[in-house]
């Protein structure tokens, strides 16, 4: 699944995600009907560490650098490819 969000962002060249924070490991978990993607986030939502751990994952396990454009007080964000 976690291939599935990189391919949609390489194609589309951004992606909508919705954040859980706190939980155990970063990992997509789902997408859901209306076309977002779901993260769990090990990261807490406490001084942009979720943000931060969400950038990290999209260049880490991704290998895309990517910018969160919409969502940065929210946990519905906006990610697009950094050109």
């Amino acid at each position: 699944m976690e291939q599935d969000i990189f391919q949609e962002l390489r194609e589309k060249g951004k992606v909508v995600i919705r954040v859980s924070p706190n939980k155990e490991t970063t990992s997509v978990t789902e997408k859901t009907d209306d076309g977002k993607w779901k993260l769990s986030l090990h990261a807490p939502a406490h001084e942009g560490k979720a943000n931060a751990e969400v950038l990290r994952f999209f260049r880490k396990v991704g290998g895309v650098d990517a910018e969160i454009v919409f969502g940065r007080k929210s946990k519905e964000k906006l990610i697009r490819i950094i050109p």
